[in-house]
């Protein structure tokens, strides 16, 4: 299946996708501090990522992986963006 670029570049963004709304998500359950929360919901993601970069036996690139760690909790942190932009009166100018 990864040896089409279609297929992986579908499920990068689904991916992408999903960590945007694990933070929206976090950020609106949590209620304050909407940044911190929605960046913090993707530790478990980040947390396998190290497991699988330094036991798992595969071939890809080390900087590919990386790049994937860190996409995670900015993806997070975008879903408390929007959390917190939506949470947020707006305000009025006379």
């Amino acid at each position: 299946m990864h040896g089409s670029p279609l297929i992986c570049s579908f499920q990068l963004l689904i991916g992408f996708l999903c960590s945007v709304f694990g933070g929206y998500v976090a950020a609106w359950i949590a209620k304050h501090d909407e940044l911190l929360n929605g960046a913090l919901s993707s530790f478990l993601c980040v947390l396998l990522g190290i497991a699988t970069v330094t036991l798992a036996k595969d071939f890809s690139p080390i900087a590919t992986k990386t790049l994937l760690i860190v996409a995670s909790p900015v993806c997070g942190l975008f879903g408390g963006y929007l959390r917190r932009s939506q949470s947020r009166p707006i305000e009025q100018s006379i």
